[in-house]
């Protein structure tokens, strides 16, 4: 199994991390993370990269069984059958986001028909809390049987 993962645009960081950190001794998994060159130094030297702006990084998510990112994934791929996109996201709605930000409702239909078909790539969307369901989950239009009610990896080491 080749598991990719995507933390703010490159970085080993957020809820991708302490899953990653669960998975990475797994017999017969893979494990490539998208780098942000100028944050390599955060990642330990045992972690397999690759650049997030270069063709690697395309490769690497279109040969992934597992997508696990905390973040939108801005690198241009297509995700083949079979593959599953667990977003974990980063935080609360507790601003505009996704569908309801005013600059999103202003695109033309173009961009809000590629917006749409990136969000439409997550088969599984980790929400928190009935709060995540009302404002992130309606603001990415996802639907009902997408979330998955679980709390956040990045806080399970303080709630165990």
């Amino acid at each position: 199994m080749h598991v990719v993962y995507n933390s703010f645009h490159g970085r080993f960081s957020d809820n991708p991390r302490p899953l990653y950190e669960r998975l990475r001794d797994r017999p017969g998994t893979e494990h490539t993370w998208l780098l942000d060159p100028p944050h390599a130094a955060a990642f330990p030297g045992d972690v397999r990269t690759v650049p997030i702006d270069g063709p690697d990084a395309r490769a690497a998510l279109e040969s992934a069984d597992l997508v696990v990112a905390g973040t939108h994934t801005e690198v241009e791929w297509t995700k083949r059958p079979g593959t599953t996109y667990l977003q974990t996201w980063h935080g609360s709605a507790l601003k505009n986001m996704g569908f309801d930000q005013p600059a999103l409702k202003a695109q033309t239909r173009r961009q809000q028909e590629e917006q749409q078909r990136s969000l439409d790539r997550f088969d599984r969307f980790l929400v928190r809390s009935e709060h995540d369901v009302h404002t992130l989950a309606k603001a990415f239009r996802l639907q009902e049987k997408t979330l998955l009610r679980s709390g956040y990896p990045r806080n399970d080491a303080l709630v165990h």
